[in-house]
This record gives structure tokens, C-alpha cells and sequence, in this order.
């Protein structure tokens, strides 16, 4: 029985419920069938009416965010806003002013940019979708936008964002970091909605009194479309010391996001590739903390139906927010299966075309936080996790779209308990994993040595016997 069987068994459930919209690209695609709208169990989702035009903040739509400090007073325990980078001098801010290219709260999308520091550097670009979890109904972005838990305002606006960020891991300018000396872009993240969203305002009802409403952009892909139009001819910082080449003389573009960011990657990574001439850019990608097993990858004896019912309810988390996934997912996938392209692992094991690296820790902190309280065991959650990992340097014949895949995925896959890597100085260029010669390998240089074109699947055993861990936090970008 193959896999893609075995996940319609598992996951035969409501279709997404999302208005598929595709971009043009030079290659496009058949078109994807649409679902109908859905509203959740928990949360009634209707699109907004749509924006009439720009107002006076710059790149905002017409259509006003409800989001304000007045919808938490009456809610114990709320915080107030806080830039969501720390503030520093390593990236400065470009202040986007595309139409509809907005945070939750309507507040211009922003970008930290960094120039390349030699000449010969100046065409190689990485770029970085910042993570940072999502909200999908009233409860959820209520919580969010009051700070009631982990997340708070500012990762649904820009109004606290600094003038200048600090960098870490992949985005720090010390000498030991290889990325250091080429042109950098770190997208901040504000849009709550895995960079995926499309609508220009949705409406989040409370279920026990719907006159209790949130309405609030989400533009995750419009903004990644508006970054790589702003770059295109080259951008000045909004204080004027930074000044990027065009971007359309890139060579080389590492595409990059953790957590939420790497989903982001996933769904948005080949229709990035697809803006530029392949005889002229090499695009690729780096997932960090993205893959997820599916239900299949663990061991029968430790799927319960507590562990079955939350791989259902994951199946639709899209609905009404028009969301931008996968295109060759969408138009190669019947609609009785189309749940399938909202699920991240499924589209990197399946539909990816791009050459990607990814790196999961096989006991991811947020994943263990999800699956333990379900009845799940550690070895257990390893165990799936180094299933699914292991299946992706096949993909080059296991794949559905095998047939246009002629790479070979990069795989890290320490066993530590930290989420993200990549920008997390400690755990991107201090923890290693001992690969199949010998050789302790930090991320970065498992990074660095599949750029050069070695084969690199580089993951731990369960139980853990290959990986040297930095101290873990509670990072989740």
C-alpha cells in the first residue's frame, strides 16, 4: 500500500476551504479546482469586503483591521506590543508600499536588509521568512494580538518594528557565519498565516456571540511577492545607509524560513523560482523545522485516537484566508484529495521541484509539546520523525512528481528538543550531528557542503547517539 493511499485512509476529510488563486508564472500550471467556503467548528470565517484602494499609511488597503489595544482591556493577563526582531544595526528596515502587502493590523509590511560585503558576493542572496506560529480563528488571534500566551501584537503588526535589527545565526555578520558576506534579506513576519494568505481582510467570529468580531488582513504571500518586487531594480533602507543591487542580476538565491517561515518556504518556494530565469539564477531552499511526520510514519502501535483526530484537524487549517499553496500540488491532485496540499510534509516528499535542504530535530520542542500530551512516547515521536526524513533523499523516484525532480533533498537531523536552528547562533553554528564518515557537522556546514553538491543526510539515531547539543531554549523565532 503505497504512502499517498495510506494518508487518504488516515486523512480522509473536509477539503480546504480556501479561494485558490495562481499567479502567473512562466510556466503555468493546469488550474486548480476550487472548494466552497467553510466555516470551522470553532470559528465562523467569512472574507471581508474588498479593500477600495490605498489610505494614508503607506500600503495599507481601505478596508480598516478591527486589531487595537481596545479589544484586550477587558481581557486579564493581556501585554502590550513588542518589535518581534531585536533591535540592533546589522539589518536595516525597508518599509514595503505595495497595495495590500500589510501586517494583520494593516500596518506596512516590513524587511531588514543587509549588502553583500565583496564585489564577488554581490548576485548571491539569502533570503529568510521569519517563523512564529498563526491564528485561524477568534480565540486564537485574540490571544495573539493581547500577549495572553507565547506570541503577542507584534507579530501581527509592524508598528514596533526598530529601524534596525541585530543578526543571529544565519543573519549574523561575524566571520565564522559562511552567509555573512552575501546580500541578506530577513522578511519580518506579521501576517499570522504561514506566508500563505491572500485576502485583503477576513473576519474571525466569536461562536458564542458572533457580534464579537476580529477582522484583520492576511497577506503572507502577497508580501513575499511585494519583497521580490521591491528588490528587483534595487532598494535604499528607510534611513538611507543601506542600498541593495537589483536583485534581478542574482545568481544564486537561497531561500530560507524556520517554523512557521519554513512553511511559508514549502508553498511559496517554487513559484519564487519560477520568477527568475533558471539559465541565469539558481534558486534553492532551506526548511528548518518544517517537516513534520505524517500519521504513517509512526509505529501502529502508537497511533491512538487522539493522535489521529489531531492529524485531522490539521487537514483544513487554510480555510478563508485565500491561501497560496503549493501550485503543482493543486493542479495534480483530484478535489477529494485536495487536503493533501495543506499538509507541509506531503508537499516536500511529493511536489517540491526546487532543490531544498532541511533540517528537523527528530525531538522538536514544539512537536513533542503537541503530540506527548496525545499519548505519544519521545521514541516514539523520533522514531516518525526519522521515518519521514529518511524517505526524502528518494524522492527522486518516490515522489509524484518524481519525474521532474533531479536532485537530491540535503537532510540534518539532530535529536536535541530545539525547534528552530537557523537563527539561533548556538544551534547553527555550535551543535553538530556526527554523519556517516565520521565528521561532527554543524547546520551551517551541512548547509555549505550540500550547496557544493555533496550528498548530505546527516541524522541522528533513536535513541540518540550522533548529536552534541547547545543548551535549548524555548526559541520559536
Amino acid at each position: 500500500m503505497t504512502g499517498r493511499t495510506l494518508s487518504l485512509i488516515l486523512l480522509a476529510l473536509p477539503l480546504l476551504a480556501c479561494g485558490l488563486q495562481q499567479r502567473s508564472t512562466p510556466a503555468p500550471l493546469p488550474a486548480a479546482t476550487e472548494t466552497p467556503a467553510m466555516a470551522t467548528a470553532t470559528s465562523a470565517i467569512t472574507p471581508a469586503a474588498p479593500p477600495a484602494g490605498p489610505t494614508g499609511t503607506a500600503g495599507a488597503a481601505a478596508l480598516s483591521s478591527n486589531l487595537s489595544p481596545a479589544l484586550c482591556t477587558d481581557i486579564p493577563g493581556s501585554r502590550p506590543g513588542e518589535s518581534g526582531v531585536a533591535a540592533g544595526n546589522d539589518l536595516h528596515r525597508i518599509t514595503l508600499t505595495a497595495e495590500n502587502a500589510v501586517c494583520n493590523d494593516g500596518t506596512p509590511a516590513v524587511m531588514y536588509v543587509r549588502l553583500a560585503i565583496a564585489a564577488e558576493q554581490r548576485n548571491t542572496w539569502v533570503f529568510h521568512l521569519q517563523g512564529g506560529g498563526s491564528c485561524r480563528d477568534y480565540e486564537v488571534c485574540l490571544t495573539r494580538w493581547c500577549g495572553n500566551e507565547y506570541y503577542h501584537a507584534g507579530k501581527m503588526s509592524s508598528q514596533w518594528a526598530p529601524p534596525a535589527m541585530r543578526g543571529h545565526g544565519l543573519f549574523s555578520p561575524q566571520p565564522g557565519n559562511p552567509f555573512s558576506g552575501v546580500n541578506q534579506v530577513f522578511v519580518y513576519y506579521c501576517s499570522s498565516d504561514s506566508w500563505t494568505g491572500q485576502a485583503p481582510g477576513v473576519v474571525f467570529a466569536d461562536p458564542l456571540d458572533p457580534g464579537r468580531q476580529i477582522q484583520m488582513y492576511t497577506q503572507g504571500h502577497t508580501i513575499v511577492a511585494a519583497v521580490l518586487d521591491a528588490l528587483r531594480d534595487g532598494a535604499t533602507s528607510d534611513d538611507g545607509q543601506v542600498t541593495m543591487p537589483p536583485l534581478s542580476e542574482a545568481t544564486e538565491i537561497i531561500f530560507t524560513g524556520t517554523s512557521a517561515g519554513a512553511v511559508g518556504v514549502t508553498h511559496n518556494l517554487d513559484w519564487v523560482a519560477s520568477q527568475f530565469d533558471p539559465a541565469q539564477t539558481r534558486v534553492v531552499g532551506v526548511i528548518d523545522a518544517g517537516v513534520r511526520p505524517l500519521l504513517e510514519d509512526f509505529p501502529p502501535t502508537a497511533v491512538n485516537d487522539s493522535l489521529t483526530a489531531y492529524y485531522q484537524q490539521l487537514t483544513g487549517g487554510r480555510q478563508g484566508i485565500n491561501a497560496f499553496l503549493d501550485q503543482s500540488c493543486l493542479a495534480l491532485t483530484p478535489a477529494a484529495e485536495a487536503f493533501l496540499c495543506a499538509q507541509n510534509s506531503w508537499i516536500i516528499s511529493n511536489h517540491l521541484t526546487t532543490p531544498f535542504f532541511v533540517r528537523m530535530d527528530l525531538g522538536d520542542g514544539n512537536m513533542v509539546r503537541d503530540l506527548v500530551p496525545l499519548g505519544v512516547s519521545l521514541p516514539d515521536i523520533g522514531t516518525a520523525t526519522r521515518n519521514r526524513l529518511s524517505l526524502l533523499p528518494g524522492i527522486g523516484s518516490s515522489a509524484v512528481e518524481a519525474a521532474n525532480i533531479d536532485f537530491t533533498p540535503g537532510v540534518y537531523g539532530p535529536a536535541c528538543g530545539q525547534h528552530v536552528g537557523l537563527t539561533v547562533g548556538d544551534w547553527y553554528n555550535g551543535a553538530t550531528v556526527q554523519d556517516g564518515n565520521g565528521r561532527a557537522l554543524t547546520l551551517s556546514d551541512a548547509i555549505q557542503a550540500w550547496l557544493a553538491g555533496e550528498a548530505v543526510f546527516v541524522v541522528d539515531t533513536v535513541p540518540p547517539t550522533l548529536s552534541t547539543c547547545a543548551q535549548t531554549d524555548d526559541r520559536r523565532d
